[in-house]
């Protein structure tokens, strides 16, 4: 979820496999590629959509195929050749997020299940952090405080919310063929990465 220490695991990993001379590619969702970043302000910001004169924002139906638009671009414009030059692509986020967020029902998690393999025509290994309720809201209100919660981040304020968000992300990750869960309650992103590292080796050897 939100505040689970994503951006913070992803640099120590960036910095152990760079030391380690494997090369590696970053890449964030919604985003990543200018298509996908405009996706991403339309969804997210809604000062962004009022300065293109759009008022509303997008209805949930609409909201699931903009996420799988702004993934594929992603995807085929550049972690697909990142992957074919030898690299290592680690993304903050990842289509168990759009399932989570978006896939609010069957119908929507069927169309979700229908188009996925267009958008990640490959099978990535997904990393889910576990946090305790308290980190999350401390974290939550610390980044309110600092620069605002986008759209997504205001829909999970409260403990109730949090814990049904918890509750998909676990579902989720039974619903990958590539998933580990980590527990990363009190642990550094040192000791996480610790945790993580194996099972990117592992792929690492897979690329090679």
């Amino acid at each position: 979820p939100d505040f689970s220490g994503k951006s913070s695991l992803i640099k120590e990993l960036e910095r152990r496999l760079t030391a380690a001379n494997c090369p590696v590619e970053l890449v964030f969702e919604p985003g990543g590629t200018q298509y996908a970043n405009h996706l991403r302000h339309l969804m997210l910001d809604a000062e962004f959509r009022n300065s293109v004169g759009i008022e509303e924002a997008p209805c949930a139906e609409a909201e699931l195929f903009a996420m799988l638009s702004a993934r594929a671009d992603l995807v085929h414009r550049r972690v697909l050749p990142a992957l074919a030059e030898g690299k290592i692509v680690i993304s903050d986020r990842g289509s168990p997020s759009t399932d989570v967020y978006q896939c609010h029902g069957e119908p929507l998690r069927a169309i979700f299940r229908r188009y996925k393999p267009l958008a990640v025509p490959i099978t990535p290994l997904y990393v889910f952090l576990t946090i305790d309720y308290d980190t999350y809201a401390e974290r939550s209100a610390q980044r309110d405080a600092e620069k605002g919660l986008d759209e997504i981040e205001k829909r999970y304020v409260g403990r109730p919310r949090f814990e049904a968000l918890a509750a998909s992300y676990r579902q989720a990750a039974l619903r990958e063929q590539n998933a580990v869960h980590i527990d990363a309650v009190g642990k550094t992103v040192e000791q996480i990465a610790d945790e993580v590292m194996p099972y990117v080796t592992s792929e690492a050897r897979e690329l090679q």
